[in-house]
């Protein structure tokens, strides 16, 4: 089974550094990684640029707006895929992430369903981070949700038809935290930011700058429908070389 590690960060942190303590850091975030790669449970990951733009529906609009969905001091910085036998399994994995022991800490999603593979133009790489809330959701009822479900797939059929979506996933609301408290890894339930808003689903998609990039996100479900459920999408550039699959 595939889970989504979320790691957590804060933008602009190694500014503050002298060099000496980045380099060190720096030693450090390789070796940690190395660790992590040398389970060979890692099947993916991406890096994430710290100048997001925010899409949200209202009234029937689409609103944009410069900075991250959620207003916290943390934001996701980066993703990593795991293949793993189980929760358990994959919060031992997810332990040695860097983000763990040098970050605020991450959060642990099982993926529930990807994107059937289609044909994409290639370029630059950007991530759509869809969020939602899970209480209005589940409090629908089954013709509710059947005709979210029916209007989310035009949508995304749609998107699809640009030729520029490279690739989705979706998550399931359940998470498990892990930060590093006094040496030791601490283990919890429950999603890393206290919040109802949790990122339900990603998308990665190609776009020459970032108005063009703009314009995909706001053809998401999210960022076209469901206000009531909290829905929104966060935009964020992909670095160089760094590719999503689950």
């Amino acid at each position: 089974m595939k889970y989504l590690c979320l790691a957590y960060g804060t933008s602009g942190g190694l500014e503050a550094l002298t060099a000496a303590e980045r380099a060190a850091l720096l030693a450090e975030l390789e070796a940690r990684e190395a660790a992590l790669q040398a389970t060979g449970a890692v099947r993916a990951s991406m890096s994430l640029g710290w100048e997001p733009a925010t899409l949200r529906p209202r009234g029937g609009e689409t609103v944009v707006t410069d900075g991250p969905y959620l207003e916290t001091k943390e934001q996701v910085g980066g993703l990593v895929v795991l293949e793993a036998r189980d929760l358990n399994d994959a919060v031992r994995v997810a332990s040695l992430h860097p983000g763990v022991h040098l970050g605020p800490g991450v959060e642990l999603r099982a993926v529930e369903h990807a994107l059937p593979p289609g044909p994409f133009e290639e370029g630059p790489r950007w991530l759509l981070l869809a969020y939602g809330q899970r209480e209005p959701f589940e409090r629908m009822d089954a013709a509710e949700r059947e005709a979210v479900f029916a209007r989310c797939g035009e949508l995304d059929q749609a998107m699809r038809a640009t030729g520029r979506v490279v690739e989705g996933t979706g998550l399931g609301w359940d998470a498990v935290s892990l930060r590093a408290r006094e040496g030791k890894v601490v283990v919890t339930d429950g999603p890393f930011l206290e919040t109802k808003d949790l990122v339900g689903g990603l998308v990665t998609v190609t776009a020459r700058d970032r108005d063009e990039a703009l314009r995909l996100a706001s053809m998401h479900p999210a960022a076209q429908i469901g206000e009531a459920l909290g829905w929104a999408v966060e935009l964020r550039a992909v670095a160089a070389g760094c590719a999503l699959k689950a």
